[in-house]
């Protein structure tokens, strides 16, 4: 694994990377996105099975993130202007950085949790220019409640700042998550392995409460995502495969992933597959069956 760094958008962040990369010419390329409290090298294990495939993966600690965090304090913090864009041209210029070093391999886009929501922005605007994307871990949180989330937010900075984590926003975003699971204490949602479990609570880089500066993110990349006028930008022959587990409440169980699946559908989308997983939460790739998902989102990439 390769370590380095590129230029953030905000104009002041050096942004860690990695990439995962196979002897020889690779086959394709992953740009991967995190989620929300999560970091790159979270995703070593899949990233390992992809390289070992021939894949190159390539993946970013976000603004706010793992090692792109100057400080504990810029945990779950990305920047003060437009943010919700910014960190989307993060990912945009990983992509370019990539591409630069590998001239004509094919690109695909995979965002899990929040960066499902980083990857469905990232196609609105620059979906011309990779092959598919990937989508995991995401579902249809509506409209109504990405405003709430921004009125919400906006109300509670005025009195404390942006920089201020608010529990009653952490409760908002994450309380029914974990009453989805309640005898498994906060993460038990994310995933059945209780080993990994652990290792997620032991992070110091994880399971941090995000500021509002990043629930306010996270609400307007929630809005851009379902915003009608911005999905038609979207290439309509772009290969799009939606995952998640059955038993993953950010996707309500699997009903929330299915309204995206069917609005995507109704925009006209028209090479799009999807694959709820029964009895996996919403980690697919660390559950138990996370070698069948590995698999299947190898298949997707070479068989396009």
């Amino acid at each position: 694994m390769r370590e380095f760094t590129i230029d953030s958008r905000d104009m002041k962040t050096r942004l860690a990377c990695y990439a995962w990369e196979p002897k020889g010419d690779p086959r394709a390329i992953i740009v991967l996105v995190h989620g929300m409290g999560d970091h790159a090298l979270r995703y070593t294990e899949m990233a390992e099975y992809f390289m070992a495939e021939g894949i190159l993966v390539a993946a970013l600690d976000l603004l706010g993130h793992g090692s792109s965090a100057a400080t504990p304090e810029d945990f779950g913090y990305f920047c003060e202007q437009d943010p919700a864009t910014v960190i989307v041209r993060d990912v945009h210029r990983l992509k370019k950085t990539i591409q630069a070093e590998h001239p004509g391999v094919p690109i695909y886009l995979m965002g899990h949790s929040m960066g499902s929501y980083i990857a469905r922005n990232y196609i609105e605007r620059y979906g011309t220019g990779i092959q598919g994307v990937i989508i995991q871990g995401g579902g249809d949180t509506g409209t109504f409640k990405g405003m709430y989330g921004k009125l919400v937010t906006d109300v509670i900075a005025l009195f404390h700042g942006w920089r201020y984590r608010s529990m009653f926003c952490a409760s908002k975003t994450l309380g029914s998550l974990v009453r989805a699971f309640p005898d498994e204490g906060k993460t038990g949602w994310l995933t059945s392995n209780r080993e990994l479990i652990e290792q997620y609570e032991g992070d110091p880089k994880s399971s941090f409460v995000f500021t509002l500066n990043g629930f306010h993110t996270l609400a307007e990349l929630i809005l851009r995502a379902r915003k009608k006028k911005l999905i038609r930008n979207i290439p309509k022959t772009l290969p799009m495969f939606i995952l998640s587990g059955a038993e993953d409440p950010v996707g309500e169980m699997g009903r929330g992933v299915q309204r995206m699946y069917e609005m995507y559908k109704n925009e006209g989308i028209e090479r799009i597959r999807l694959d709820i997983r029964p009895g996996d939460r919403h980690e697919l790739h660390h559950e138990e069956d996370r070698y069948q998902v590995f698999e299947e989102i190898k298949d997707f990439i070479l068989e396009e």
